[in-house]
């Protein structure tokens, strides 16, 4: 007998290679994952929304906390301290004006009261003597001393023996 074939005798089947990912199955795997990408979108957009809104009524709240009588308040103290900062940049030394002034008072002249006025840039000085040539001496003095731009007498009286005055030192 012949050799008979037992293999070819059984009709052969098709051999079909199947593979994970066919090409409905990709299309389904790309349709998911666009819908999680989807879905994914919309939860950050609505937490973002919701930050957003959140930040909003924080701002609201407090730009309605700064109207009103603390701005006013702050306002008030923020001119307080300008002011006082500037007149901290222009503060004239009194003291040392005073030591300057009263090293150029003679022996013979008595001061009795000392008044700087920052405004007018000028001194207030009164005092007495016993004779009318020592206030001219102390007229000369100050002007001698460099510090006077002017002097003026703006009083002058004499009572029971004593000459009471009044000079106004421009600086």
């Amino acid at each position: 007998m012949e050799g008979i074939n037992l293999s070819s005798s059984v009709p052969e089947r098709s051999r079909e290679t199947s593979r994970f990912f066919n090409s409905s199955s990709l299309i389904i795997f790309v349709f998911f994952l666009l819908l999680a990408v989807w879905g994914g979108m919309q939860f950050y957009i609505k937490s973002l929304d919701k930050t957003f809104s959140e930040k909003q009524t924080l701002l609201a709240t407090n730009s309605q906390d700064i109207k009103g009588a603390k701005v006013d308040r702050i306002a008030a103290l923020d001119a307080r301290v300008t002011f006082a900062r500037d007149q901290i940049k222009t503060a004239v030394n009194t003291d040392e004006i005073l030591n300057q002034l009263e090293s150029s008072v003679i022996s013979n002249i008595r001061l009795t009261k000392y008044e700087f006025n920052k405004e007018t840039g000028s001194v207030s000085i009164e005092g007495e003597t016993d004779d009318f040539k020592y206030i001219a001496q102390q007229i000369a003095s100050f002007k001698t001393n460099g510090l006077a731009r002017d002097v003026a007498v703006e009083s002058l009286e004499r009572k029971e023996g004593i000459v009471q005055f009044t000079f106004k030192i421009t600086l």
